[in-house]
């Protein structure tokens, strides 16, 4: 017997399975992004987008290619992060890190082609309609500011449908989050933007990066002063859920039931196309006291 010193090394390069997945995770992971980059829900997925690149110079390095589709899949992605913020004024140019570490494009058509340009096309876009946009994200922050005040939500601990007003508070909460996100991103990407190509900031914008920093100021107030009643309402959230899985884990577990004693028990060497034969009855099905319900 070969001791682990004398084994071969194993190259994993021959392991095809390994690629395979790997390339599997590649493409389920770009998919995910290209659905949520640009959109509202965006938080830290351009951060993903980083991760993703990584792992993708990491599989062009062991297999020494990349796959075309992937690569323009991949590349396609910076149509929806044109600028990823590393830390203060400091980014991320992922048109370079593909094409020193993940392989050349091979003369595909990429788009966009030109990025340094794309961005240089969304900037102008962003500086005409920035305005626009941060105007109609401030009425549904006012909208916001008014509902998390109004009076359904003053006082959770005594009020009558106590599963209704924790689920839209909670609703409330998240959809504060994701406004906030979003003036912070279309923020981020316009001051990015021009001091990373180096392009005067007209001064009529000036105004609206303000009134951008006094709403992610105010939801901010807004959520900090609700710490206290979501830590009274916090216990009552856990019975809520505890009771939801009971009938949940109750309902399956008659289900199942029901399904066992609607299968016959059929021997399979019995000859006699009997329906039953004269075998062990199974012994009775014991739930574990770790999936016991609470």
């Amino acid at each position: 017997m070969e001791s682990p010193s004398q084994e071969k090394p194993f190259k994993i390069v021959q392991n095809l399975d390994f690629k395979a997945a790997f390339e599997a995770y590649l493409t389920e992971k770009a998919k995910r992004l290209d659905e949520v980059l640009g959109s509202p829900n965006e938080h830290l997925e351009r951060q993903q987008y980083v991760v993703l690149l990584c792992n993708f110079a990491l599989y062009a390095r062991l297999f020494r290619r990349s796959e075309p589709k992937l690569y323009k899949n991949i590349w396609a992605l910076q149509k929806k992060a044109p600028v990823i913020q590393i830390v203060g004024h400091i980014t991320f140019r992922s048109e370079s890190f593909l094409k020193l570490n993940c392989g050349s494009d091979d003369g595909q058509k990429l788009d966009p082609k030109d990025m340094r340009q794309y961005r240089l096309d969304y900037l102008r876009s962003l500086d005409s309609s920035y305005e626009e946009r941060i105007n109609t994200l401030y009425l549904k922050v006012s909208d916001w500011c008014s509902l998390i005040n109004s009076p359904q939500y003053a006082d959770l601990a005594t009020t009558k449908s106590a599963m209704e007003s924790t689920n839209g508070m909670a609703k409330t909460i998240i959809e504060g989050i994701s406004l906030a996100s979003q003036v912070k991103l279309l923020t981020d990407d316009l001051l990015l933007l021009h001091y990373t190509e180096h392009v005067d900031m007209k001064p009529g914008l000036l105004m609206p990066i303000m009134k951008a920093l006094c709403m992610i100021k105010g939801i901010d107030f807004e959520l900090n002063s609700k710490i206290t009643p979501l830590s009274i309402v916090m216990p009552l959230l856990k019975r809520l859920v505890q009771n939801q899985l009971s009938v949940v884990w109750e309902d399956c577990r008659n289900a199942v039931e029901k399904q066992a004693k609607s299968v016959p028990l059929t021997h399979p060497k019995c000859r006699t196309g009997a329906t039953s034969c004269a075998l062990p009855s199974p012994p009775p099905q014991t739930v574990p006291s770790c999936l016991s319900p609470p």
